[in-house]
């Protein structure tokens, strides 16, 4: 059952991920965005401010670090450039690793 619904997945991330990924979106639009370079920024939120490099998917929050999908900070550095979020979510996110993981060996 589970790889039927894998499979009738019409996103590149999965549906998990994507909930996530919405709901820091929400908090990203009210960050303000400082580029330090082209890939590293400074984030203010008004609490926690971040410093993001997105070339080493890092973040002082260690929320990118360590979920390996962008955090709030990370979401609003990809939107000023114009990034797509999904290239900065590891691949075990995807719709495509799921099915996989899904896949009966046949011996």
């Amino acid at each position: 059952d589970r790889r039927a619904e894998a499979l009738k997945m019409t996103t590149q991330l999965t549906t998990a991920t994507d909930v996530a990924v919405a709901l820091n979106d929400e908090l990203a639009r009210t960050y303000t965005v400082h580029p330090i370079n082209f890939y590293t920024f400074l984030v203010r939120d008004g609490d926690l401010d971040g410093h993001v490099d997105l070339t080493a998917r890092t973040c002082t929050c260690q929320e990118f670090n360590l979920n390996q999908y962008p955090c709030a900070h990370a979401l609003a550095c990809i939107r000023l450039r114009g990034f797509s979020y999904a290239d900065y979510c590891s691949s075990y996110y995807s719709s495509r690793s799921l099915v996989a993981a899904y896949t009966q060996i046949l011996f």
